[in-house]
């Protein structure tokens, strides 16, 4: 009979490799990013200064705002800031626009980089996109768009159906026309531009694991387990 401990240690070799393969988190944003402010309408985005490190999917974080269709009123904005390990985007009283994260390499402002992660294979690790939500307002509205090769495919919106911390789920097969194993380059967009006086916080983006993996890592935490209960 096998022992716990060696499919415990088979488990644990196959997890690593699948880690190593694709990371399940596409950004935790453990990078802080300064505020950026959009307070004028009908002039475009405002970009904030790209956020590097190793803990961003492609190693680089694009990030830009902009205000759209109410009235310029140059005392109220909408502004995103990352810190303190989430991504927040705020709208003042009345004002309406959307919050861009956009995960494509180096590039940054403006045209997307649509090979800019080299083809990446997000099936690897998983078959979803997941947005851990910390807090949010009642019905704001999170949209991803995913570059496969030349095609740009966009999720239809999903509302954030409560006030609060939620999980909210992508299914790569919502994604009509995507190759989720070609990804150049990933977008998520908070709100679409109408609803007013939105803010949104977002602790974590990343692939929801397959089952299979799941039942290895449980696996694999299982043997450990046993592992050390001998051992003491």
């Amino acid at each position: 009979m096998i022992k716990l401990s060696q499919i415990a240690a088979a488990a644990a070799l196959v997890l690593s490799s699948s880690m190593a393969l694709a990371l399940p988190v596409v950004d935790d944003f453990s990078v802080s990013q300064v505020k950026v402010e959009d307070f004028t309408t009908a002039d475009g985005a405002v970009w904030a200064v790209q956020a590097v490190g190793a803990d961003i999917l492609g190693g680089f974080r694009d990030v830009y705002v902009r205000k759209d269709l109410l009235a310029n009123d140059i005392a109220l904005s909408v502004n995103a800031l990352t810190s303190n390990g989430s991504f927040s985007y705020s709208e003042s009283t009345q004002q309406a626009g959307v919050g861009v994260i956009r995960w494509d390499g180096i590039t940054t402002g403006g045209a997307v980089n649509t090979n800019g992660l080299g083809s990446m294979d997000f099936t690897i690790f998983g078959s979803a996109l997941n947005v851990l939500a910390l807090a949010a307002d009642d019905q704001s509205p999170l949209m991803f768009t995913v570059w496969t090769g030349v095609n740009k495919v966009a999720s239809s919106f999903t509302v954030l159906s409560q006030e609060g911390p939620g999980s909210y789920i992508f299914n790569f097969s919502d994604f009509v026309g995507a190759d989720f194993t070609n990804v150049g380059a990933l977008e998520l967009q908070i709100n679409n531009g109408t609803g007013a006086a939105l803010d949104t916080r977002i602790d974590m983006v990343s692939v929801v694991p397959e089952p299979g993996t799941l039942a290895l890592a449980g696996i694999a935490l299982l043997g450990l387990g046993a592992i050390r209960r001998r051992k003491s």
